[in-house]
């Protein structure tokens, strides 16, 4: 099966009201296993930082709430689809990326292995919900990029990213692995104005 027709499967699942409620249900073990894992974490972090803290515990339950809706109602905010499709995009292309240059630092682990397919497995619904970023400007997406840019700082400049406060973590890491994000979401922001213009015709 080729790389397109996966895809193209993935994309249609939000057609088939019974794939949908399945989609549902793996979105709501997702939420309740991330939420278990990062537990300790976030207990640790201020609670006036907790929205821009994790990554795996904050997607899961965001795409569970955009399921009920789009099930129930058939139209989801397009402002709340797009903060999501950017950061499904983002963070599902960055983890392949950062969690095997983390190995190469401290060496080889289940959890950072298994990491990328977690972070994959959410990341791959952009392409289920990317069908409904309609009639979309910058006036729009000003809030969703206000959203990251506050993520990114946090993340960098506060204990709220939990392999950032690793005892002796790389510099040069940190400082690609922020390029990288900063760089993923600048190009989903692009694509998510491009689909906003092709789904609008449409």
């Amino acid at each position: 099966m080729s790389k397109n027709s996966v895809l193209q499967k993935i994309k249609s699942l939000k057609a088939k009201t019974n794939w949908l409620y399945l989609l549902l249900f793996f979105n709501i073990i997702w939420s309740i296993l991330s939420a278990y894992a990062d537990f300790n974490w976030l207990s640790q972090v201020p609670y006036y930082l907790i929205l821009f803290t994790s990554i795996c515990s904050l997607y899961p339950p965001l795409l569970v709430i955009w399921d009920l809706i789009y099930i129930h109602i058939k139209k989801v905010p397009v402002w709340f689809t797009e903060l999501l499709f950017i950061g499904l995009f983002t963070y599902g292309i960055a983890a392949q990326i950062y969690f095997p240059l983390l190995m190469l630092w401290h060496g080889f682990n289940w959890h950072d292995f298994g990491s990328m397919f977690w972070v994959a497995a959410y990341g791959l619904q952009a392409f289920v919900i990317k069908s409904e970023i309609k009639n979309l400007s910058w006036k729009k997406i000003l809030p969703a990029i206000l959203f990251f840019t506050s993520v990114d700082i946090t993340h960098y400049f506060y204990p709220t990213f939990l392999d950032y406060t690793l005892p002796g973590y790389p510099l040069a890491l940190k400082y690609f692995s922020a390029f990288l994000v900063v760089t993923l979401q600048i190009s989903a922001i692009i694509i998510t104005l491009r689909l906003s213009q092709k789904n609008t015709i449409h």
